[in-house]
């Protein structure tokens, strides 16, 4: 087949950031090489990077991974740190350069934020060069999903039609079939989508479409790359803004190297403010402690929020026209305003199927759903699944360091009920409870009990599934429950919150 400047975009770009690569997203850069055998086709790679030794091995090896992965799809490695001064080719020099961008890496890589890194890279990368930039949980359509998006409620052959590529200057996912749901005032100065009023302007919110930043399509030398410029600035703005909002609240301090284009923190702080407040997620001003706090329930929405609305913004800045809409009197002062039809043409829909995101424009489906985000965070100790793939099927396992006895049993007779088969659960089951005294004589309290082997709790919550209810007669045997998972919860292993991530 030869290169078709209609139905083959010019490059193709995928983006990872972090930890080793996860199966679903090696299956990603299967599928977008088979998708798109004639494109060019780049994998920009940025591992985290610990201190010492250990550090630089780690990330030599997470490299050479990348590296073997891309190769042997038909994807050129790229290194994003090491092209920040491309990256940031055309951005406003007098506000951000090429050291800019690596100072953002520097604090985003080591706190985690491996998705706020590749959301503002994806924009630098369409700022400087034509492509369809991806992330790697996108794959090739299947059988059968065409026809169920076609049997969406909101489908739209004309919103659905495959991409032209020559033609195209702009094209961004759309998750909410045409319809407006994100809120914005013209006026506002934040990221955040709160319905913020400006009474003395008589300005009202206003509605846009909600769109997916991790997926998006722009032309060199067209208002689609003007979009993508703008909205990188208008990414690092809201950044800047968030860092100056924490300055004037002695938030955060900065080492001798920060200045007018360097971002260089010595000490941030995390202090919340107070969750009782019912305005406090509106009203902080501190939102870079919920942007680097890990454990902040914030944290998520500043990272999306960020994105989408600053290229929600770069729209609005590039197609937007000056109109008084909804005010026919042209009583208010105009603003710019995006119309529908422009939607339509920078715009293609995904539609929910069976959990899946069909996006019949580029022949693609988007699975796994935020499954960079699950590993953007620490590991919870107390979380009692994990998922793994087995055979190419997505499973739940019992999982989690504070796993005990009576989580297992709770399990095991959510699993009978399940099956629809409680007959089991009459008799009791006796547990066998290991001598964990310690060995030595004396009892010294500085003797510490031998650490036993972890029960199988997959295995335990399935025999706890065939249980019967004890009834009046089998009081002791319950006790023994009781002392069983005690005990196991007292022998629990410490949590770990080495986590291993990744970026899109």
């Amino acid at each position: 087949m030869a290169f078709d400047p209609v139905n083959d975009p010019q490059r193709v770009q995928g983006i990872w950031f972090g930890g080793p690569m996860s199966e679903n997203a090696k299956q990603g850069l299967r599928d977008l090489a088979t998708r798109f055998p004639e494109s060019q086709k780049f994998l920009w790679v940025m591992p985290r990077r610990r201190s010492g030794d250990t550090g630089k091995q780690e990330y030599d090896r997470l490299m050479a991974e990348y590296q073997q992965e891309a190769e042997s799809t038909g994807f050129e490695i790229r290194n994003a740190y090491k092209e920040a001064d491309w990256l940031a080719g055309n951005l406003d020099q007098s506000k951000f350069d090429g050291q800019t961008i690596r100072d953002i890496y520097t604090l985003e890589m080591g706190n985690q934020g491996f998705i706020a890194a590749k959301d503002l890279t994806a924009m630098l990368i369409n700022s400087r060069e034509t492509s369809l930039t991806l992330d790697l949980s996108h794959r090739h359509m299947r059988e059968g999903e065409l026809e169920a998006a076609k049997n969406h409620r909101e489908y739209n052959a004309e919103a659905a039609a495959p991409i032209e590529y020559d033609k195209a200057e702009l094209k961004v996912i759309d998750l909410s079939q045409g319809q407006r749901v994100l809120m914005r005032n013209p006026m506002q100065t934040d990221f955040l989508p709160h319905g913020q009023k400006f009474p003395e302007a008589d300005m009202e919110p206003s509605f846009t479409p909600h769109l997916d930043v991790n997926g998006f399509y722009s032309q060199v030398g067209t208002k689609g790359q003007e979009v993508m410029t703008a909205g990188a600035e208008a990414w690092l703005s809201n950044y800047a803004n968030m860092v100056q909002a924490a300055d004037k609240g002695n938030f955060i301090t900065f080492a001798e190297q920060s200045g007018p284009k360097r971002l260089v923190p010595e000490t941030i702080s995390i202090d919340r403010a107070d969750p009782t407040d019912p305005n406090y997620q509106r009203d902080r001003d501190n939102w870079l402690s919920a942007k680097f706090n890990t454990q902040d329930p914030d944290r998520e929405q500043v990272i999306g929020y960020m994105a989408v609305n600053s290229l929600s913004d770069a729209i609005h800045m590039v197609y937007g026209e000056p109109s008084h809409e909804p005010h026919p009197d042209n009583t208010v002062m105009p603003t710019r305003t995006v119309s529908d039809q422009v939607w339509k043409d920078i715009t293609m829909q995904a539609y929910d199927v069976n959990g899946l995101r069909v996006i019949p424009g580029l022949n693609l489906t988007k699975d796994a759903q935020n499954s960079w985000r699950e590993r953007d965070k620490p590991e919870d100790p107390q979380n009692l699944h994990t998922q793994v793939v087995k055979d190419g099927v997505q499973q739940s396992l019992l999982a989690g360091n504070k796993m005990t006895v009576l989580h297992a049993t709770n399990l095991g007779v959510q699993q009978a009920q399940q099956r629809g088969d409680t007959s089991g659960l009459q008799d009791p089951v006796k547990f066998v409870l290991a001598d964990r005294r310690p060995a030595t004589t004396g009892n010294s309290p500085n003797q510490t009990p031998p650490r036993l082997p972890s029960p199988n709790m997959n295995q335990l919550a399935a025999d706890v599934a065939g249980m019967q209810i004890p009834n009046s007669d089998t009081v002791a045997q319950n006790s023994e429950v009781v002392q069983a998972a005690a005990m196991v919860r007292s022998t629990s292993a410490p949590a770990n919150n080495n986590a291993g991530g990744r970026a899109q």
